[in-house]
């Protein structure tokens, strides 16, 4: 496991508030992706 920088945590929030806001705008096919991508990437960081 990697040490976060606080700079890349805030980055990291913001990012994910500013995806949150963009998914409610998004058609279903778009979001069962997304879900799949975030629990790839999930993976990965563990």
């Amino acid at each position: 496991m990697r040490e976060h920088r606080p700079a890349a945590q805030r980055k990291d929030a913001a990012l994910q508030v500013a995806t949150r806001v963009d998914r409610e705008r998004r058609p279903a096919g778009v979001k069962e992706l997304e879900k799949s991508l975030e629990e790839v990437s999930e993976n990965v960081e563990l």
